[in-house]
């Protein structure tokens, strides 16, 4: 599905994948664009299959780089954070100490590395481009562990609706239930 732009709200996108799920249960449904970050757990819960989102790579080329915030580890379970959990921060803004991530481009690279490779702009862009694409990486991994922790819950409404409790970051689990909320309307 592409052209979904002009719906600012999840819930709206999700209430159309949901007919077109009704309408015909087999069929893959891949939202175009309209995936970002606060989208992705309603619209999987409303029937979406695979997504591709160009903001993972915008963030990651900003004027200044922003890094998702971790919300789930390799393992699929939360990671340590409690603010700010699936947000985009610019990287210079972050501590080191308080970012956790176990996805594959974080323990090769670890933020403190990013930086410095970030940082280099002026002087080397190969470093700086490097840096870019790792952090636009991160942000995939990030989004894939979403989707393969959904899997898991998928067909359980309850397990869902336990997995949105469960958020830590009371605000973004309060954005979640809004637009579940509005969508169940």
């Amino acid at each position: 599905l592409g052209g979904l732009a002009k719906f600012k709200q999840a819930y709206q996108i999700a209430k159309i994948v949901k007919k077109i799920r009704d309408f015909n249960e087999k069929r893959k449904i891949h939202i175009l664009g309209s995936s970002g970050i606060d989208k992705l757990l309603l619209l999987m819960y409303s029937g979406a299959d695979s997504f591709d989102c160009n903001s993972l790579w915008r963030r990651a080329n900003d004027p200044t780089a922003k890094i998702l915030i971790p919300l789930l580890n390799k393992n699929l379970n939360f990671e340590r954070n409690e603010k700010n959990m699936f947000k985009y921060i610019e990287i210079d803004k972050i501590n080191n100490q308080q970012f956790f991530c176990s996805c594959p481009i974080c323990v090769e690279f670890p933020l403190s590395e990013l930086k410095k490779l970030y940082s280099k702009r002026e002087i080397n862009r190969e470093y700086y481009y490097f840096a870019t694409i790792m952090i636009g990486f991160h942000a995939v991994y990030q989004h894939q562990y979403i989707i393969e922790k959904f899997k898991k819950i998928f067909s359980k409404d309850n397990l869902y609706f336990n997995f949105v409790e469960s958020i830590p970051d009371h605000e973004f689990k309060k954005k979640i239930k809004t637009q579940i909320e509005r969508y169940l309307k």
